[in-house]
């Protein structure tokens, strides 16, 4: 897909940039190290991350697709707020954009381990619906507010203000409308049949339930 060129680059340049931030870090004396080995560093009390990834996700209603999206979290103390932008797919059928804001909790350790728990609002856009492999039928499209969560699992690289993150995000999500739409157009016909009218009902709304990998950086805030 087209569309996932610009964040497979960000992803890239991003990690680059803290990697060799990360090298740039002076090397630790034997003192230093003597002085880390006894005494667990200090979690930061805010920061600030983006992440990005691909992944699969089941449509309760209708089938499997793959997805890929990014986000950024703003952490101060257990709290987060942030926002998300997404693209997918479904096998065979529709296409969706999503835009979310999110808020929730997030816990960092001493060992580089984070948990982020986020309640998101936004809303989706839908073209597509409704059409299916050996079919005419174009489908049809809509826009749908939904309520969602996310929980967010990561790992930081390299000690330092900047870090090179991995993890796993699962998710749910689930449109606050159904509507419905019913119009009529022409199938064709197989092996030399004459075309026909064929009826088509479709509801443009659902609820998805998510798995992604993500790879990003967080940012210290002193």
């Amino acid at each position: 897909m087209g569309s996932t060129l610009p964040i497979t680059c960000l992803a890239v340049v991003l990690s680059l940039s803290i990697c060799a931030g990360a090298s740039a870090e002076p090397a630790p004396t034997a003192d230093s190290g003597a002085v880390r080995s006894g005494t667990a560093r200090a979690v930061p009390d805010s920061d600030f991350s983006l992440q990005g990834g691909n992944g699969l996700f089941v449509d309760l209603d209708a089938g499997i697709g793959s997805t890929i999206g990014g986000g950024g979290l703003y952490r101060s103390g257990p709290l987060d707020v942030g926002g998300a932008a997404e693209l997918g797919t479904q096998i065979f059928g529709y296409s969706y954009a999503g835009l979310s804001c999110a808020v929730g909790f997030g816990v960092r350790t001493a060992s580089d381990v984070r948990v982020d728990a986020l309640a998101e609002l936004g809303g989706h856009g839908y073209v597509g619906v409704g059409t299916h492999l050996f079919s005419a039928d174009p489908g049809t499209g809509g826009a749908a507010p939904f309520i969602g969560g996310r929980l967010l699992a990561s790992y930081a690289l390299f000690h330092g203000p900047r870090h090179l993150t991995l993890g796993l995000e699962g998710s749910y999500e689930n449109d606050l409308s159904r509507r419905h739409v019913s119009y009529d157009y022409m199938e064709s016909g197989w092996f030399g049949d004459a075309d026909y009218t064929e009826h088509a009902d479709h509801v443009v709304g659902t609820q998805r339930i998510g798995l992604s990998v993500r790879i990003g950086g967080s940012f210290d805030v002193q």
